[in-house]
C-alpha cells in the first residue's frame, strides 16, 4: 500500500517521501526538516530543527488534490491506460504521450504528461513516468520545470510498510509542540469568512470611489470599476479614466450637474460610468483566472490617450479548489470577509471578543508573523457576530505605519442572506482602533500615517443577466514571465513591498499626468527659468501627485538645496519615502532612467508618439537604494558601460520598475546589461515580450 521515493535534485540533494494514498497519509524528509500529513484525521505536522518546534496545521489544499491527482495517476498506470483520465484540479494536463520503449535491455511502458500548473513557479511542468508493464506501477520519474535543461529525478519503490505519525521520521518526542489549527471563535470566523465569499450569488456591478466630500461641491468620482461574478466566475474592469476625466472636467465647468443627494447622486454616476469603457483587468472561467495585457496608444494630432487590448495571461495567484477568489481585493465580499492567510505556519492568532479599541459589539482577531516579539499585530479585523462575522474594520500595520484597508460603513444583504460591504471607507490613522476620519492630505501633513481618506461605494444589481461571455477565456493567451519575487524575510517586508508598489503606480500615473497636460513627458533634469538651473523631474510631477502648494513653494529661479528649497526638502511627499525607510529620512528610492533613447533622459522631454517600442516594456522609474535627496536632480544612467551596477537594494534579489504604460512590475536585479538597456530605450526596436 506504500509508495516510497527517493528524489535527487540537479545539485545533488537527496529528498525521501513516503505515500499511503488508500489511507491518506504522505510524508516527506530533507535533511531535517520533516513533513506529515494525515487527510484523514485532518493534520499536517512541520518538524523545524533550527527551532526544535513542531507545528500542527490542517492540511491545505493543495495537499488534498495532490492525493486525488497521484491515486488517479496510479489507477491508470495499473490499467495500463493509452490516455490517462485525470481528476479536475488547478493542476491542469494539457499533453499527454505514451510509447513502449526498451532502455538497457528492460522493457518499459513511458508516459510524458505536461502540465500548466497556475500555483507552482514555474507554471509549466513535464513529468516523465516509466512503468514495469508487469506490474502496472511505475519505478521511475524525472520532473523538469519550466524550460529548465536540468531535471529532478525520483527513484521508486513499494515497501509494506511506511511512517504512520511523524515521529517515525526521527522528530523527537521532546520537541515543543505549537497547535495552529482554529479552534472556537477563530475556527468559527474562518469558515463563516469562506461562505461569505462564495456563497453572495450573482451579481452585476459598480465600485465607485470619492475623495471626501467638500461643502458646496458635488459628488466627484476620481475612480471606478464594474464587476461581474457568478460562483467560480467573475470579471473585473476599470472604467476608462480618461473618459472619467473628461466628465469630471464638465462638472467642474458647470456643463453638467451632479444631483445634490447622496442616493440620487450615486444613482446618476453609475448610469453615467456604465456607458465608458473599460480595461477589463481579470476574468475567470471557473478554472483558470487570466490578467489582460494592453498596449496604449497616442492620437497623434491631440495627444489623447487611448488603450487596445493585447492579449492576455494566466494570473500570477490562481484560484484555489474550494475558495476562487481574484488575486486583488476588489469584489464587496472580499472586502467584507478578506482572506486572513490563516491558518499559517507563519502567523500568530490571538482572538479578542471584547476589544477595547475599534468598533463596539465586535471580536478582535490580531495576527502578527510568528517570532515577532512585542510588536504589534501585522493586521487586525475586527468581526461583527451579529452581521455574519463580516469585517467591520481592517487594519494593516508596518514599520509604525497603520493603514485602515477597509472600514464599513454600511452592509447590505445579498438575495441570499450574505452581509457584503455597500460603503467603506480607506486611510491613515496613528494609532490601532483610531476613527477614521475622512481628510485630504497634501504636502505638509503626508506621511506613513497620515494619507487621504477613500470612500468606496458598492452598487450591485443581483438580477442582472450575466451572459457566459462575460467570463470566456481570453481569445489570445500568452505565456507569462515567472515574477521574480524574493523570499520574504518576514510579513513586515512583504507588506512594505506591496506598498512600495502602490507607491510606483501613483508615480508612475502622475508621470503620465503631465505627459497629458504638457504633450510630452518630463526632462529627468529640467532648466529652470533662469536658463542654467537644474531641478528634479520629482519636483515637477508634484502637482499630478496632489502636492499643489508644495510645488508652488518650490523656487525655480534658486538651486534645489537653497535654503528656501531645503524647505520644500523637509516636506517630503509620502510617495517619495519608501516604506521601509524611518520617517526621518529625505532621500528618495525612486530614480528616472536616463541615457540616450531614454524616455526621460531627453532634454526637451519626450512625447509618446516617440515611443515606437512597448510601452509596457519601455522604463521609467526604477527603484534603488542610494543616498540621494528627492529633490536633487540626479537619477539612473543607462548608457552602456557607465550602466548603474545594481538596482533595488529594498526586496530581496529584484528591483521595482515603473514602465510607459503606467504599469509596475519587479524584475531580477542581476537582470544583463545588454537586457537592461533594452528596457531603457524608447525607439531601440527590441523584442521584449517575453519579458512581459
Amino acid at each position: 500500500p506504500w509508495m516510497h521515493g527517493i528524489a535527487t535534485t540537479p545539485e545533488g540533494e537527496k529528498q525521501e517521501f513516503w505515500l499511503a494514498t488508500s489511507r491518506g497519509l504522505a510524508a516527506s524528509r530533507c535533511g531535517q526538516f520533516v513533513q506529515f500529513c494525515d487527510l484523514r484525521l485532518g493534520e499536517t505536522y512541520q518538524y523545524d530543527p533550527g527551532k526544535q518546534t513542531l507545528l500542527r496545521l490542517p492540511p491545505n489544499d493543495l495537499e488534498a488534490e495532490e492525493f486525488r491527482l497521484v491515486e488517479a495517476l496510479l489507477a491508470g498506470f495499473l490499467r495500463g491506460d493509452q490516455e490517462l483520465k485525470l481528476p479536475d484540479s488547478s493542476v491542469q494536463l494539457v499533453r499527454q504521450q505514451r510509447r513502449e520503449i526498451q532502455d538497457d535491455g528492460r522493457n518499459w511502458l513511458e508516459y510524458t504528461l505536461e502540465f500548466h500548473a497556475p500555483r507552482v513557479s514555474p507554471n509549466d511542468l513535464t513529468m516523465i513516468y516509466r512503468v514495469d508493464p508487469a506490474t502496472g506501477l511505475p519505478r521511475e520519474m524525472t520532473l523538469h520545470r519550466g524550460g529548465a535543461p536540468s531535471s529532478l529525478k525520483v527513484a521508486l519503490d513499494y515497501p509494506d510498510s511506511g511512517p504512520t505519525d511523524v515521529y517515525a521520521l526521527g522528530v523527537p518526542r521532546d520537541a515543543k509542540l505549537v497547535d495552529r489549527v482554529p479552534q472556537g471563535d477563530l475556527q468559527r470566523i474562518l469558515a463563516a469568512g469562506k461562505v461569505g465569499r462564495q456563497q453572495i450569488g450573482s451579481y452585476a456591478g459598480v465600485i465607485l470611489e470619492s475623495l471626501p466630500p467638500q461643502a458646496g461641491k458635488p459628488m466627484d468620482i476620481v475612480t471606478a470599476f464594474r464587476i461581474w461574478r457568478d460562483g467560480r466566475r467573475w470579471r473585473i474592469a476599470l472604467v476608462w479614466q480618461e473618459d472619467l476625466m473628461r466628465l469630471r472636467q464638465k462638472i467642474w465647468k458647470g456643463e453638467v450637474k451632479v444631483p445634490d443627494s447622496e442616493a440620487a447622486g450615486l444613482a446618476w454616476w453609475k448610469a453615467a460610468v456604465n456607458s465608458m469603457r473599460c480595461e477589463p483587468q481579470f476574468v475567470s472561467d471557473g478554472k483558470t483566472a487570466y490578467r489582460f495585457k494592453f498596449c496604449y496608444v497616442a492620437d497623434p494630432q491631440t495627444g489623447r490617450l487611448d488603450f487596445q487590448v493585447d492579449g492576455a495571461e494566466p494570473d500570477y495567484l490562481q484560484l484555489s479548489p474550494t475558495d476562487a477568489m481574484p488575486s486583488v481585493n476588489v469584489l464587496p465580499e472580499q472586502m467584507c470577509y478578506p482572506p486572513m492567510g490563516l491558518p499559517s505556519a507563519n502567523r500568530e492568532v490571538h482572538v479578542d471578543p471584547a476589544p477595547k479599541l475599534g468598533p463596539a459589539h465586535t471580536t478582535l482577531v490580531a495576527v502578527r508573523e510568528a517570532g515577532a516579539g512585542d510588536r504589534k499585530a501585522a493586521w487586525r479585523y475586527w468581526v461583527d457576530p451579529q452581521h455574519g462575522y463580516a469585517a467591520v474594520r481592517v487594519e494593516l500595520e508596518s514599520g509604525g505605519a497603520i493603514q485602515v484597508d477597509g472600514v464599513i460603513d454600511k452592509l447590505k444583504q445579498s438575495p441570499q442572506g450574505t452581509w457584503y460591504a455597500y460603503k467603506m471607507r480607506r486611510g491613515g490613522v496613528r494609532a490601532a482602533g483610531e476613527p477614521l476620519a475622512d481628510k485630504v492630505v497634501s504636502g505638509a501633513e503626508a506621511g506613513a500615517n497620515q494619507t487621504t481618506t477613500i470612500t468606496r461605494w458598492y452598487l450591485l444589481d443581483f438580477a442582472a443577466k450575466l451572459p457566459d461571455e462575460l467570463f470566456a477565456k481570453p481569445d489570445k493567451v500568452v505565456a507569462r514571465m515567472e515574477p521574480r519575487l524574493p523570499k520574504w524575510q518576514s510579513a513586515r517586508e512583504a507588506a512594505q513591498h506591496a506598498q512600495a508598489m502602490n507607491q510606483l503606480r501613483r508615480i508612475a500615473a502622475a508621470l503620465l499626468g503631465y505627459q497629458q497636460v504638457h504633450g510630452r513627458f518630463p526632462p529627468a533634469s529640467l532648466v529652470g527659468p533662469d536658463g542654467k538651473t537644474r531641478h528634479s523631474w520629482r519636483v515637477a510631477i508634484l502637482p499630478h501627485l496632489g502636492y499643489d502648494e508644495l510645488y508652488r513653494q518650490y523656487k525655480l529661479d534658486e538651486p534645489w538645496d537653497s535654503p528656501a528649497n531645503r524647505q520644500v526638502l523637509e516636506r517630503m511627499p509620502a510617495e517619495y519615502r519608501h516604506p521601509a525607510a524611518n520617517a526621518a529620512v529625505r532621500e528618495t528610492w525612486c530614480f528616472a532612467v536616463v541615457g540616450p533613447g531614454t524616455v526621460l533622459g531627453s532634454d526637451k522631454g519626450t512625447a509618446i508618439t516617440e515611443i515606437t517600442d512597448e510601452a509596457h516594456n519601455t522604463l521609467l522609474v526604477v527603484e534603488a537604494k542610494r543616498s540621494v535627496p528627492w529633490t536633487k536632480p540626479e537619477d539612473v544612467v543607462v548608457e552602456g558601460s557607465a550602466t548603474e551596477a545594481r538596482l533595488g537594494g529594498y526586496s530581496g534579489d529584484v528591483f521595482l520598475a515603473a514602465f510607459a504604460d503606467s504599469s509596475v512590475r519587479a524584475l531580477p536585479a542581476d537582470m544583463p546589461r545588454e537586457q537592461l538597456l533594452g528596457y531603457a530605450t524608447r525607439d531601440g526596436g527590441e523584442s521584449l515580450g517575453s519579458q512581459r
